[in-house]
């Protein structure tokens, strides 16, 4: 079966219903389609968890729709492999894309692990990569 890694930002996005969700609801749907599996590090669901939470305490969305987004991610469609360890290789990615923080790089190391592109909605990652961006980074935006 084919498999991609699905960054958070997407199923972000997705949950709490932003700007261009629409394309990532249609993006799902063809993946469940063509039989594609969501597979995500196993950091993922806290990750995606904390972002409704900050969104609620913002004051971005009510605590209802806060407590509806987290209901929905309980339903994600995304299975959870184990990270890749030793982290060097997740290190080592973040040192030489210069990425600020270590999380995409796992994300990026489980993805090259697994043989998969790795999807991603996050601006920020698509153009700290700039032109070294690797051809299996794809974005959803």
């Amino acid at each position: 079966m084919a498999r991609i890694i699905l960054d958070a930002s997407i199923a972000l996005a997705y949950l709490l219903r932003e700007q261009g969700y629409e394309a990532i609801e249609e993006q799902l749907s063809h993946w469940s389609r063509e039989g594609i599996e969501i597979c995500v590090p196993a950091f993922f669901f806290s990750e995606v968890m904390n972002g409704i939470r900050r969104s609620v305490v913002r004051n971005l969305m009510q605590e209802t729709e806060g407590d509806t987004a987290f209901h929905s991610l309980e339903l994600f469609p995304a299975r959870s492999l184990a990270t890749p360890q030793p982290f060097e290789h997740a290190w080592n990615l973040a040192k030489s894309f210069h990425l600020p923080a270590t999380y995409d790089a796992e994300y990026m190391a489980l993805a090259e692990r697994e043989s998969s592109e790795f999807w991603t909605s996050d601006r920020r990652l698509i153009n700290s990569l700039g032109n070294q961006r690797p051809t299996w980074i794809r974005e959803v935006l």
